[in-house]
């Protein structure tokens, strides 16, 4: 699984239409592991100074309801074929 970042959504978080936000998740790897275990989420915003992570079943896009929140990232999952 690889994650794919988005610096468009850099330092943003959109809350609206998220699958889930957990803390405790550690690193974006850690983010993306959480979110692979959800056959729903595609994407997630990974907050490194908060070490929150909040799963997405969408892509997203920078616009009105992207949030200033300092230390976010956006990434989509590229899980690959099988």
């Amino acid at each position: 699984m690889t994650m794919i970042p988005k610096d468009s959504l850099k330092d943003k978080l959109i809350l609206d239409g998220a699958l889930w936000t957990r803390g405790g998740s550690g690193s974006p790897a850690g983010c993306a592991s959480d979110c692979g275990l959800d056959v729903r989420c595609v994407s997630f915003f990974y907050n490194a100074v908060d070490d929150i992570c909040t799963a997405h079943d969408m892509q997203v896009s920078a616009g009105p309801l992207a949030a200033d929140d300092p230390g976010s990232l956006f990434y989509t999952l590229d899980i690959g074929k099988f």
